[in-house]
């Protein structure tokens, strides 16, 4: 059998009402390379199972569908997690690249993976292909959304991926196969997965943009890092966007503390700076909604992380010591 050049990694968990939108767009690609679809499928509740197996009848050449259960699952901190979904498809990915697509998002153009192949097959200096996505909601609407680079440009450094300079949303990720296998240990240890392939990546080359929208990445509520941010809660300021927003800031702190010890020495000082950022973050969402316990683990992670970031203000920093007491 011939090897694909792509393997096009699809996760999927609670996905029935996005899971075919998803797929269509991957099936629709036009290139004149051979690529396979692999759909990780993660024992949901809501008939995504059905639609993928559905899916994987129709075009077998083309699609194959890997079922899990939760005994197939790793813990995080107690949790479950679909990690080991993730993980089983890179593991099982025989392309020289691999495409990423999270079963909620999809991807608007059918020259996607030809023009990120294109990218990577004519420099060798790049790890990654990336490009820009368009924030919907869970009707496909665009929704007004932050922005995730700040200065436009054809390539960028891991240093700046970690400053926060730029983000690489899943839907929009192809990268060289070779990097990530076998996998890194520490990938298992953190909650934001394709985070610390990036980090990954970007020790072996620089990142790619081809500025063009050909995906979109949605915001709905069962989404795992989106919940909660509608059109209306990029900004919210409610007890229970703040509690979402603390919670995503602790998962950042602890993300960046992995990547502070699991990179090399010259991009130590860069993720301890930015975790100082999340931490100092969280800190204050901790303080507003009265939670200590956040709070007091926020300020000490702040006070571990140097060097700190410059919006570091000595009387908030105060004020949040006294309510932690």
């Amino acid at each position: 059998m011939t090897a694909p050049k792509v393997t096009v990694s699809v996760t999927a968990f609670n996905h029935a009402p996005f899971i075919r939108q998803a797929l269509d767009g991957v099936l629709a690609q036009r290139a004149d390379f051979p690529f396979e679809i692999l759909v990780g499928e993660d024992n949901s509740s809501d008939g995504t199972r059905d639609i993928v197996r559905e899916y994987a009848a129709r075009h077998p050449e083309r699609i194959a569908a890997i079922f899990h259960d939760d005994a197939g699952k790793l813990r995080i901190n107690g949790r479950l997690t679909g990690r080991a979904n993730l993980a089983h498809n890179l593991t099982a990915a025989r392309g020289e690249y691999v495409a990423l697509l999270d079963g909620d998002d999809y991807w608007t153009d059918d020259t996607k993976l030809a023009r990120q192949v294109e990218q990577l097959d004519a420099d060798r200096t790049l790890s990654t292909s990336f490009h820009h996505a368009v924030v919907v909601d869970v009707s496909g609407a665009p929704i007004a959304s932050p922005k995730t680079i700040q200065t436009i440009k054809p390539r960028y450094r891991l240093e700046e991926m970690i400053a926060g300079e730029f983000e690489a949303q899943t839907c929009t990720v192809m990268f060289r196969r070779e990097a990530i296998t076998p996998l890194p240990r520490w990938f298992f240890e953190t909650a934001v997965g394709d985070f610390v392939l990036h980090v990954t990546n970007g020790h072996c080359g620089d990142f790619g943009y081809i500025d063009r929208p050909m995906g979109c990445y949605r915001v709905h509520g069962g989404g795992v890092w989106s919940q909660g941010r509608g059109a209306a809660d990029w900004a919210g300021k409610s007890a229970e966007q703040s509690r979402r927003s603390l919670n995503r800031f602790v998962m950042m702190t602890d993300l960046l503390g992995a990547v502070a010890r699991h990179s090399s020495a010259r991009y130590r000082p860069i993720a301890r700076r930015r975790c100082a950022f999340f931490a100092y973050a969280a800190a204050k969402f901790a303080g507003g909604i009265g939670d200590k316990a956040a709070l007091r683990r926020s300020l000490k992670v702040l006070l571990l992380s140097h060097p700190w970031p410059q919006d570091v203000r000595w009387p908030v920093l105060w004020r949040l010591f006294k309510k932690s007491l």
